[in-house]
Formats: C-alpha cells, structure tokens, sequence
C-alpha cells in the first residue's frame, strides 16, 4: 500500500501537463514559428488548443472540415486521423483514444488540443517555459526532407550521408523506448495491483539500460565522423541530442531502480524528471534548425 500511494505521487509529479501558457504562447513547427491569423493558440482547463489550420499542414497534412458533423480529418500517407468537435475520443486510423480536453470551436477557429493530436501524429511536442514556445518536431519525416538534395561537394554529401544515419538510429532507439513510457504513464496506479505495476516499473527499467547502451554506442560511432568545414555547429547538436538522452536514460533508470528497491527518489530526481520531455524536445529542434541550415548552404 505504501509503494502504491509513493507511486500515485510520482505519477502526479511525472505526468504533470505542459504548464498553463500564457495567450502570448508561439508555436513551432520544424523549427519555424508559426504565424497564426487570429486566433492562435490558447489554453483550456490547462491544456494547449492550436488552430488546426497552420500547423498540421506544415506537417504535410491534408486538412479536412466537415461542418455538418463538426469533425477535423487529418490525412498523411497511410495515417488518417478524426477529431470530432465537442468529443473526448480521437482515433487514428480506426483506433481510438481518449484525451483531456475536447477539441473546440473558438473565435469561428477549430482549435484542437496540442500533445494529444502531437501524440497520434508520432510527433515530439515540448514546451520551453523561458521563451513560452511550444515545439512540434515531426521526427520521422523532417530530417530526411533536407537530405534529398543535389551538391557538387561529396565531402559535405558524405557528411551528411553520416549525419542522417546517426540521426535514425536515434530514432529508432527512441521510439521503442518511448513506447514502453507511454505504457507506463497511461496506467493509473490505483487501478492495477503492486505486482503489476512492479512489472511495469522493471520494463522500463530494462528498456531504458538498453537504449543507454545504444545511445552511447551511437556517440561513439559520432566521434568517429569526418566534420567538414562548415559542419561543426550540425556536429555538436547531434553530440547535444545524444547527452541528453544518456542523461535521460541515465535518470529513468535511477529512478525506477530505487522505486523498485522499496527506496523513494529525490526531490532533485524528481524534478529533473519532469523536464525530461521538455529538455529532449529542445534538442532536437535546435538540431533540426541547424541541420536545415547546413543544408540550406551546401546544395547547388
């Protein structure tokens, strides 16, 4: 009963939703702010709403309205995704998810809530506080768009070449990872027995020593890359991203290891914690703006 009622605080503490904006919030999507005609984003019952016109088509989506039945369809490849106006269910590609806030009609805008609709699109969304940014990152397609291009400079070809493989074997560390996280944290700890939830915790626990392993496994494949005259600034943020998911994974492992030893983790652990999202979100924008960057300036 003990570890249950420690484990209710730490889900309080883990699960805490992107702080109550201000309405000056901006959003970012692929590293480029997005201007908002009007209404832009806002916050209810302390949960981010976004317009869904100027985000999701950045994104590559196609945007449907259907003003008869107050349902968003949102459509890119394979992935399709509803959102009806006024409900607490989404579903992607038939499967459905519940979520917090509803989507909502504000302003004559649609407006539809940030990290769940982040979520079901496989983005990473993260908020800084000291700049009020709410970041969306489309992990899996972003980076490969600026590698699809045309230079007479192999050397800087190769470079990126190199780049974009590290770049999906963190993605492909990460996913799985965060799979295993997000199974965790949609469990309610009261619902499920000690047995259950210890097993969960260990699942985690091992998921996390594994991607740590391979994150420094990739760092040491990073150390080894040719950086080219212009590339050093493209090389350290990718460095960057990969301290921090070490961190990260460093952290949750800690942290889970104690809770399983019947030990209660730091206040300091704690709040660390809470940032992780945040911090790893950061990284990965500002690698992604600095590798456009570096593109930008090598193609013919």
């Amino acid at each position: 009963m003990k570890l249950k009622k420690f484990m209710c605080v730490a889900f309080a503490t883990m699960l805490m939703s992107v702080p109550a904006f201000a309405q000056d919030v901006r959003v970012s999507v692929n590293a480029a702010l997005v201007d908002f005609d009007g209404q832009g984003a806002t916050v209810v019952e302390g949960r981010t709403l976004i317009p869904v016109r100027g985000v999701f088509d950045k994104l590559g989506y196609s945007v449907n309205w259907d003003a008869e039945s107050k349902v968003v369809t949102l459509t890119k490849d394979s992935v399709t995704i509803t959102v009806p106006v006024g409900s607490n269910v989404i579903t992607k590609n038939g499967e459905a998810t519940t979520i917090d806030v509803p989507a909502q009609i504000i302003e004559g805008r649609t407006m539809l809530p940030l990290r769940a609709i982040g979520d079901a699109a496989g983005c990473e969304v993260a908020w800084d506080a000291e700049t009020k940014i709410a970041s969306i990152v489309d992990i899996f397609g972003y980076e490969r768009e600026y590698y699809n291009f045309e230079t007479t400079n192999m050397e800087a070809l190769k470079f990126a070449e190199e780049m974009n493989a590290i770049n999906d074997k963190i993605v492909q560390t990460v996913t799985p990872f965060m799979d295993v996280y997000k199974e965790f944290n949609n469990v309610n700890p009261t619902e499920i027995d000690n047995t259950q939830l210890m097993e969960l915790i260990q699942k985690v626990s091992t998921m996390s020593k594994s991607a740590n392993g391979t994150f420094n496994q990739i760092k040491s494949e990073l150390s080894g890359v040719s950086v080219p005259a212009g590339g050093e600034r493209v090389y350290e943020a990718a460095m960057n991203c990969l301290d921090v998911e070490i961190n990260a994974t460093n952290l949750i492992t800690e942290v889970f290891d104690k809770i399983m030893a019947g030990e209660t983790p730091t206040q300091e652990q704690m709040d660390a914690l809470q940032k992780i999202g945040g911090e790893e979100g950061a990284t990965m924008t500002l690698y992604n703006e600095i590798t456009k960057d570096y593109i930008d300036s090598i193609k013919n």
